[in-house]
């Protein structure tokens, strides 16, 4: 739901705004708020950020805080780091940095990209300065206390990828005279999978394709299918292999070229009849 946060950055500027700090940098690269704390002495600028956006997903829980918008959630950690980047801000408020500032930020439209480059082009952002800039994602299965840093990237660069499989929509009683992509789209999906196996995402060599959505045809049972779509997400630690990655798993869509359809077998007593096509 990027570039919907307005309520949610709505509620977040009521949680600061008690907390006393020097300035809230609201509308920041769209729906983003930044708050900042400035210490006595002068010091660097330590920048921490998280995410406002929801996701389109149907929230299914009994949990009491579960979501109340049908078709959208705070889900992917989002929640949790708002909350989190909340919870400084309360310690901040008590106790304000000796030197220097702290600065809590609150990003927008992070699932589809704009958010980071919206923020930073922001003249305001520029006002900013941040020395050092953190980012921070909860890792479900860490023991409750701990946190785990690595050197150089963390998190890896995310691209999306749409295949578009086009054949010829038949009647489901004649199937033989339509050009379905049932086969290409089944084996697709294996082909891909085995293309990023994932593991641990700090290797080097790391490569994930997680398939996140397939569609064949329409609901009906009275039609063989013409056109079949697959999305999945491509994630490597760094630029260079993604821009690999992205290039075999779109070779793989652009070879599953349908082959030359049989010709139909239409059977009558004491003679088989071919239909060229």
């Amino acid at each position: 739901m990027s570039g919907h946060e307005v309520e949610t950055a709505a509620r977040i500027r009521m949680a600061l705004s008690p907390l006393n700090p020097a300035e809230i940098v609201a509308n920041l690269g769209g729906h983003g708020l930044a708050a900042i704390w400035t210490g006595p002495a002068p010091g660097p600028t330590l920048l921490f950020r998280a995410e406002l956006v929801a996701l389109p997903i149907e929230e299914i829980s009994t949990r009491p805080h579960r979501s109340q918008n049908p078709g959208r959630a705070h889900l992917c950690g989002h929640d949790g780091h708002s909350t989190i980047l909340i919870g400084l801000a309360r310690m901040l408020s008590r106790r304000a940095p000796a030197r220097g500032r702290v600065i809590p930020m609150f990003q927008p439209a992070e699932e589809d990209g704009s958010g980071a480059l919206a923020v930073t082009a922001d003249p305001r952002y520029g006002a900013l300065t941040p020395d050092w800039a953190f980012a921070l994602h909860t890792m479900p299965g860490l023991v409750f206390g701990q946190a785990r840093l690595a050197p150089g990237p963390f998190a890896c660069a995310s691209q999306g990828l749409k295949i578009t499989l086009t054949g010829k929509t038949a009647h489901a009683s004649l199937p033989h005279t339509g050009l379905s992509p049932t086969g290409a789209l089944a084996d697709l999906i294996p082909s891909l999978q085995a293309l990023g196996p994932g593991g641990d995402h700090l290797d080097a060599g790391f490569r994930l394709i997680t398939v996140t959505h397939a569609r064949l045809g329409e609901p009906a049972f009275g039609i063989a299918p013409g056109e079949a779509r697959l999305w999945a997400t491509l994630r490597t630690p760094a630029d260079a292999a993604m821009a690999a990655l992205r290039t075999v798993a779109a070779g793989a869509g652009h070879s599953h070229r349908q082959p030359p359809r049989p010709r139909a077998c239409v059977h009558e007593p004491g003679r088989v009849r071919r239909h060229p096509q």
